[in-house]
């Protein structure tokens, strides 16, 4: 059986994950 919270907690690590890469790419594109 699936652990819901773990569930809901992979998907907001993985789009902490994901904003914190577009700000990098973000931030790397303006010091270019």
């Amino acid at each position: 059986m699936i652990n819901h919270k773990n569930v809901v907690d992979t998907k907001t690590v993985n789009r902490k994950k994901y904003i914190s890469y577009i700000i990098i790419n973000n931030v790397n594109k303006v010091t270019l």
